[in-house]
């Protein structure tokens, strides 16, 4: 998950100085985040002195979390988030569960440019319907 994290502020966002990270174990992946980001080569790693980097739960996950996350991780009370979900990432899996059974005999490249392919079309449709 870190270098998901790291890849993805690095390609998309390096220079902003402000990153919300939306994670069901947000709470378990912050306590080591930092040290883990050393093992990192230094063009994915954030300057903890210039950036701030704010972990949250997302709201469907929060509740299964003890009371101590409920305040520091929620979506509601944190300031610059709006009426944030948190969820959308995970929305689309019940229009994707079908490509799991229809690739999983493909051989490695095949299955790869197939799911690009499904998840292409599903990201495409969403942002047409941006437009409706």
């Amino acid at each position: 998950m870190g270098y998901v994290v790291l890849s993805a502020i690095r390609t998309s966002c390096k220079n902003w100085w402000r990153y919300i990270v939306s994670y069901d174990i947000a709470c378990q992946f912050l306590v080591h985040f930092w040290e883990r980001m050393s093992d990192f080569p230094s063009d994915f790693r954030i300057d903890a002195n210039e950036s701030e980097v704010i972990f949250l739960i997302p709201k469907f996950h929060l509740p299964a979390h003890g009371e101590k996350c409920h305040y520091r991780y929620a979506f509601n009370f944190k300031t610059g988030v709006g009426r944030t979900y948190g969820e959308g990432i995970e929305g689309n899996w019940s229009e994707t569960n079908f490509a799991s059974l229809m690739t999983r005999e493909m051989a490695e490249e095949a299955r790869h440019e197939t799911l690009d392919d499904v998840f292409g079309a599903l990201n495409w449709g969403k942002v047409m319907g941006l437009c409706a």
